[in-house]
């Protein structure tokens, strides 16, 4: 079987300190793939592994909430240290 081509028309990359005051970092991405964002990029990068992860885990329960992440699938964890301990 082959895989659905990625569709990047609305690319959303996130970032904590980018979340307009008085909004969650989940609830920004949760308004932004309602919004219709078709692909996701966690970019968190003053964060340990540890919370980095745990970041993109729930990040990928919104995609999957709103029915996005079989678009991306759960790939590309682009930390260099993953592996090696940061916190």
């Amino acid at each position: 079987m082959v895989p659905s081509p990625v569709d990047y028309s609305i690319y959303f990359v996130t970032g904590r300190e980018l979340v307009p005051a008085g909004q969650t970092y989940l609830g920004n991405l949760e308004a932004a793939l309602q919004g219709g964002v078709t692909i996701v990029q966690v970019r968190e990068k003053n964060v340990s592994t540890r919370e980095f992860l745990q970041t993109a885990r729930d990040s990928k329960k919104v995609c999957d909430k709103v029915n996005i992440s079989s678009a991306g699938e759960w790939s590309g964890l682009g930390r260099p240290e993953l592996g090696r301990r940061r916190d």
